[in-house]
């Protein structure tokens, strides 16, 4: 079979424009114990994983923009301070920008949650920038668990998930 036989190079030609943020994705799919950011994709679990994880994020979403983006206020402001002239007001969508920053920051987050180790999460947490912590801390007031089989504990007001059992 081609694919089985060739999933490496299938993955690099084909990964770079059909994952958004393929880089965190990868290191995403190493904290669930994938392979090293890295390394090779070998099989065709890993890139079985790598899509469902992409299309959480999507099913994350499609969520948010209903919830959340669609009602998107300026605050008083006219829209057009914001979005340029002719706009009305934010669109019921992520923009092209906003959606890539949501996308990479939900599987910063969400690797950031699979790390047990204290020290690991830490040095995470050390190595990314201000602006890409507030995103994570942003991110982390979202009303839904970060993947499948996790859920939002609601005494946290959406900042601490749990593994279900």
């Amino acid at each position: 079979d081609v694919w089985l036989e060739g999933v490496t190079t299938i993955y690099r030609h084909v990964a770079k424009v059909s994952i958004t943020c393929e880089p965190h994705a990868r290191i995403l799919l190493a904290d669930q114990g994938g392979p090293a950011p890295k390394a090779a994709i070998r099989s065709a679990k890993d890139v079985h994983q790598m899509m469902r994880n992409q299309s959480m994020v999507y099913k994350v979403i499609m969520q948010s923009e209903s919830d959340i983006v669609s009602k998107v206020r300026t605050g008083g402001l006219r829209a057009e301070e914001y979005y340029g002239p002719g706009i009305d007001g934010h669109p019921p969508y992520l923009t092209r920008t906003e959606r890539r920053r949501f996308i990479r920051s939900y599987y910063q987050l969400w690797g950031l949650l699979k790390l047990d180790n204290l020290q690991q999460r830490q040095s995470r947490l050390h190595s990314v920038s201000l602006k890409q912590l507030l995103y994570l801390c942003e991110m982390s007031w979202l009303p839904n668990g970060m993947g499948p089989g996790e859920d939002v504990d609601s005494q946290s007001g959406g900042a601490i998930y749990q593994q279900r059992v």
